[in-house]
């Protein structure tokens, strides 16, 4: 599969029964999968889920004996792979759950994964529930469910689970080993450079050692004038995440053609982060996604990765899922959410109603869109709004609409006639240009003896010839030099007060010329202002 086309490897699950988990559906994403939520919402219960099915060896990963199945250097085929610290990719049932037999039975819990490799499962439905490991034993494990032949109880896909153990401090553990890894130039400069881009330090000398304890082993980047022991647990954490990362680098790279994407699982991806790193190590995870075909799940109670994570950028790459109790003895998927309200959820404060406002807000694209809506609409409308003198794209306007930001789905945005986007609080100038664009044409095809020119030049030495001396349109197609153009032009013309001290007798003779059109536009605003109104509690225009 080439990696423009790579889409992600599970595209859904649904959790029929397990625990509080009751009939619920979880979106993913192409690239990352966020899920957030108070603690005891099960966060790490259900990255768990997600991770389990996974192994890239043929063999059970639960098997003692698997991490020494292939010694160094003896690897022969791709199933038998190690990552960057030798292990297997492979996720333990072990390391991710604690059934108590007591109280759970066989065949209480069962889920399914939907795969976007339809060969999988039946047509790409993957199910498991829980059953005896054995007839003698009453331990439960995580199954295939249905006819089973040896070696397809796992799908295999290469896998990386990543658990709260890997932050645990390193400098408190005991019997710590530490020895030098063996990496090439580039893996070291990926390492050293990824280090100092997140964590925003300065360059330094680095070296690379493995720590090992009873309880975890990391690979950590470090100034040489330090001991790998004097890190930080943010570090150990940045330590883990990028090696895991590389461990997919390197294996795509030896085995390009078995290679089919990755799956990397991170609990509580923001811990012992500072916001400022958080946010860069999501914008880093999102790029090697790209570049490495890896699908990533996360958990997070983070404001800073849930803001970043649920950017307009990134929706078509992201899916969101936010849990919430809803009871003693369920958990929904909260899906239609907005980083404002998590907050409020997180943090167990209320949102509080936003003061009545006396006018309704405008936002438009840029001054030159402020001036056309004053020449189109008389005064008395004017003074009911509350013009914004703030420049913001387009493309920005609508995506803080589209996530709902309330102050733009309660206030009035207007965009240039040459948008597409419409909506019951989004109105388009008239025309199909920009302001300036569309005064530029309609001026030029004005005769040279219209009526607006001696109007105009009783403010100075202005005429036709002087509206567009030294002006010539680009011979360029590009849209960006094509924009440079005729906003120079249009500041020139304000700039020397050609159209009087407002810079409005343009528009004004504009409005004049095409009745038409500026009434249809004054119609569909009073439409949409009076639609604000009532949600603001504000009198309507009669």
């Amino acid at each position: 599969m080439a990696l423009s086309e790579f889409q992600g490897i599970i595209e859904k699950a649904h959790i029929l029964k397990f625990r509080k988990f009751i009939d619920l559906e979880i979106k993913c994403g192409r690239k990352l999968t966020v899920i957030a939520g108070q603690n005891g919402t099960q966060k790490t219960t259900l990255l768990g889920l997600l991770a389990h099915p996974f192994s890239m060896s043929k063999k059970n990963p639960d098997d003692e004996n698997i991490e020494s199945m292939a010694e160094d250097g003896q690897e022969k085929d791709f199933s038998e792979a190690k990552t960057i610290q030798g292990h297997t990719f492979q996720s333990k049932f072990a390391r991710k759950f604690k059934f108590d037999s007591t109280k759970e039975q066989p065949k209480d819990h069962e889920y399914s994964l939907y795969m976007l490799d339809k060969s999988i499962g039946d047509n790409g439905v993957f199910t498991l529930e829980s059953m005896r490991r054995d007839k003698k034993s009453q331990k439960l494990r995580l199954w295939k469910k249905g006819a089973r032949e040896a070696g397809d109880g796992y799908m295999h896909y290469p896998v990386i689970y990543l658990s709260l153990k890997r932050v645990s401090p390193i400098g408190e553990e005991q019997k710590i080993s530490n020895t030098t890894v063996n990496l090439t130039n580039e893996e070291q400069n990926f390492l050293r450079s990824n280090y100092d881009e997140i964590l925003s330090l300065p360059p330094e000398e680095y070296e690379t050692n493995e720590l090992k304890s009873s309880n975890k082993s990391t690979l950590i980047s470090h100034p040489s004038a330090y001991s790998a022991l004097t890190v930080s647990a943010g570090q150990d954490n940045i330590g883990s995440i990028l090696t895991a990362v590389l461990s997919f680098k390197r294996l795509k790279e030896e085995f390009p053609s078995e290679y089919k994407g990755g799956l990397l699982f991170i609990d509580e991806i923001e811990s012992t982060l500072y916001p400022a790193s958080q946010e860069n190590l999501v914008k880093k995870l999102f790029k090697y996604a790209k570049d490495f075909q890896l699908q990533i799940f996360c958990t997070t109670h983070s404001p800073s990765i849930i803001n970043i994570a649920m950017k307009d950028e990134y929706k078509n790459d992201c899916a969101f899922n936010y849990l919430k109790s809803a009871g003693l003895s369920k958990i929904n998927v909260d899906e239609d959410v907005t980083p404002e309200q998590i907050y409020a959820h997180l943090s167990l404060t209320p949102i509080m109603p936003p003061s009545a406002p006396e006018k309704i807000r405008v936002y438009t694209e840029d001054e030159e869109a402020r001036l056309f809506l004053r020449a189109l609409l008389p005064a008395k409308y004017i003074r009911l709004l509350d013009i914004v003198k703030v420049n913001i794209g387009a493309n920005e306007l609508v995506g803080l609409k589209n996530r709902k930001i309330r102050e733009f789905t309660n206030n009035l945005i207007i965009l240039d006639g040459d948008q597409s986007v419409k909506a019951r609080n989004i109105i388009k100038l008239p025309g199909q240009y920009g302001p300036d664009k569309l005064l530029h044409e309609f001026l030029k095809n004005l005769p040279t003896d219209d009526t607006f020119w001696p109007d105009v030049e009783t403010t100075g030495a202005y005429s036709y010839q002087v509206c567009f001396r030294n002006y010539r349109e680009p011979a360029s197609t590009n849209e960006g030099e094509s924009r440079k153009f005729y906003k120079k032009w249009f500041k020139e013309q304000c700039d020397n007060h050609w159209w009087d001290k407002n810079n409005l007798k343009a528009f004004k003779y504009w409005t004049l010329q095409k009745e038409e059109d500026a009434k249809k536009f004054k119609d569909e605003f009073i439409r949409t202002y009076n639609f604000l109104a009532q949600k603001n509690n504000l009198p309507p225009i009669q």
